[in-house]
């Protein structure tokens, strides 16, 4: 891929918090980071909100630093990544993209993180 200069572009990426039925927070941290698939979906309730518990805020937010330091770098050594698409509906939604999800499960310090990413590689 790298040799023939095709680009790779994650998408769908984030974590949800949630169980396979998306009407349940996950049980607790361990579950939120080996199921990032599974999340809580409309209509926003509180006790669908994975991000109220500390821990899985903490989380969510060392995952989106984690993924933002090894994106600043292009991916790994031996795999060059042009870009990631966040996942943003439901309890993915950290960013307040999709309009069915606006001020709930958004958080703002992950929103200043991803501009101030946008703006640290697209300065390129």
């Amino acid at each position: 891929m790298n040799k023939k200069g095709k680009k790779l572009v994650i998408s769908e990426w984030g974590v949800g918090g949630g169980t396979p039925e998306g009407k349940k927070i996950a049980a607790n941290v361990t579950d939120v980071a080996a199921q990032p698939f599974f999340g809580t979906w409309y209509p926003y309730t509180l006790e669908k909100d994975p991000w109220v518990r500390p821990e899985y805020s903490a989380y969510r937010r060392k995952l989106y630093k984690a993924t933002s330091d090894w994106l600043k770098g292009r991916g790994g050594p031996n795999l060059r990544v042009d870009g990631l698409y966040a996942w943003n509906a439901g309890s993915w939604d950290a960013l307040g993209v999709n309009p069915n999800s606006a001020g709930s499960w958004v958080d703002p310090s992950l929103q200043a993180m991803v501009r101030e990413h946008n703006a640290y590689v697209n300065s390129d």
